[in-house]
């Protein structure tokens, strides 16, 4: 039965019935696509390529894409120690959903404060880091984040949405081109997650 169609509900209720029908219709083929697309990266399916590519400009695109979302919470981005182009062996398409999620979280995670963005090169690797002020992680739940379905535990955390997939996607999109991600974090003070990518 359609209770949008109800003669007993006001245009404004069947207004936010349809709202609320469509959101939650959204949230399932997001967590049905991050599910289909963790199988597929850890089942070989789909196959993460490694390219001489921009990596400065992987990273630039992966900023744009939360940028938005940021401004509407009040939050800066900061992008330090990035050169102006950096060719590098990475796949561009991929590393850039790995970012993505990074820094869609730490928008979602973050109230106030800032978002900073920093790429370094060591000799081995080479790391892009984000930091943020948010609400922070307890050392316990450092390797917790990164399996499948884990939210962050605490109150401030259960009030944001989310699917406890965009990490472990993250992750094995890292995995696959040699590559990691780390964290470190302070409860209540912030985190930094580090991409790590081999220098190859």
């Amino acid at each position: 039965m359609d209770l949008s169609l109800e003669p007993s509900h006001t245009e404004e209720e069947r207004a936010s019935f349809l709202s609320e029908c469509k959101k939650q219709t959204e949230k399932i083929g997001w967590l049905t696509d991050a599910l289909l697309k963790i199988a597929r990266l850890e089942t070989g399916l789909i196959a993460v390529t490694k390219i001489s590519a921009d990596l400065v400009k992987t990273v630039r695109d992966a900023v744009s894409s939360v940028t938005a979302q940021a401004t509407a919470k009040g939050l800066p981005i900061i992008i330090e120690r990035l050169p102006d182009t950096l060719s590098f062996a990475h796949d561009p398409v991929w590393t850039k959903e790995a970012l993505c999620n990074i820094l869609d979280n730490a928008v979602k995670y973050t109230k106030a404060g800032s978002i900073t963005i920093a790429l370094e090169q060591g000799p081995l690797y080479t790391h892009v880091d984000v930091a943020d002020t948010g609400i922070g992680l307890a050392p316990e739940e450092y390797a917790k984040i990164f399996a499948r379905f884990y939210r962050v535990r605490g109150h401030a955390a259960q009030r944001v949405e989310g699917t406890g997939l965009g990490l472990p996607i993250a992750r094995e999109i890292m995995r696959q081109q040699g590559g990691n991600i780390t964290v470190a974090s302070e409860l209540g003070k912030g985190s930094t997650f580090s991409l790590f990518l081999q220098n190859c």
